[in-house]
């Protein structure tokens, strides 16, 4: 008598890898382990199926919104976000670039410095990958937002990530172009100018 081996069904597989994939995760809490632990990752990132993708990346985002204790391991999700949104940047569809940057700009509100530094670099990393989008504003309005959110952690956060994608070579092209611009580059820098003047007047 013979037997068939079934095989497991899409949603099975996507929810195996994200057990799988919490667990590498936990590992970067500890310094002796994050190294190797974000290697691994990275090769699971580079090895996904088209399939797979957008679990893996849609993993990463719960793992920024629901921070990690330390700090180092807070950066090292955020890095690897970047880097896995950005090596699939022709995956991911508007929806999803809208995920990852809600969750970028919800952890440059973060209380360590570092990693509102290391949110910037990855917002800019992201807009550098994403030349085809059709509009920068999934950038702009989650941003803005923030810069007038009640937290100076926030707010400067915010306003570093938002320096990094009006630096990005990308978003000057467009520019030049005339794409994605019409969210108001005046209502940018009154956000920008608001901020710089907040810093001067606020004690140290």
């Amino acid at each position: 008598m013979s037997t068939t081996k079934k095989t497991p069904s899409r949603h099975a597989a996507l929810g195996e890898m994200k057990v799988r994939l919490l667990r590498v995760i936990q590992r970067l809490e500890d310094r002796d382990t994050t190294a190797k632990a974000g290697e691994e990752l990275r090769g699971v990132c580079e090895s996904l199926p088209l399939t797979q993708v957008a679990g893996f990346i849609a993993t990463l985002i719960e793992s920024v919104e629901h921070p990690l204790k330390k700090g180092y391991a807070r950066r090292e999700v955020i890095r690897l976000l970047a880097d896995s949104a950005s090596y699939h940047a022709e995956s991911l569809d508007t929806s999803m670039v809208t995920r990852v940057v809600a969750a970028l700009t919800k952890a440059c509100g973060d209380k360590d410095s570092g990693v509102r530094e290391e949110c910037a670099e990855a917002m800019g990393s992201l807009v550098i990958s994403l030349p085809s989008l059709p509009s920068f504003r999934p950038f702009f309005q989650p941003l803005c937002s923030a810069m007038e959110g009640p937290s100076p952690d926030q707010q400067q956060g915010a306003a570093l990530a938002l320096q990094a994608v009006l630096s990005a070579p990308a978003l000057i092209a467009a520019g030049e172009g005339g794409r994605g611009m019409t969210f108001g580059l005046c209502r940018l820098q009154h956000y920008l100018l608001s901020l710089f003047l907040l810093l001067c007047i606020t004690p140290a």
